[in-house]
């Protein structure tokens, strides 16, 4: 019963370390996409509702939105 409670917990502990990696890769894609899009035309921010241009008016949280949307 015990070896099965531990393997168990290995199989979580191995399923929570995957789930981190895949959210790393996640991130580190989406900001390749956001820097790598500059320079390519015109970029717009991606909230909803909003037009403005990135060039030189990006936030210092998200550079996927504009100052004015994340502040």
């Amino acid at each position: 019963m015990f070896n099965k409670l531990q393997q168990e917990q290995r199989d979580l502990d191995a399923s929570y370390r995957q789930s981190l990696q895949n959210k790393k890769e996640r991130e580190t894609r989406d900001q390749d996409q956001a820097s790598g899009d500059m320079g390519k035309g015109t970029i717009y921010c991606k909230a909803k509702k909003c037009n403005n241009h990135l060039y030189g008016w990006t936030s210092s949280l998200d550079a996927r939105y504009c100052i004015d949307c994340l502040g």
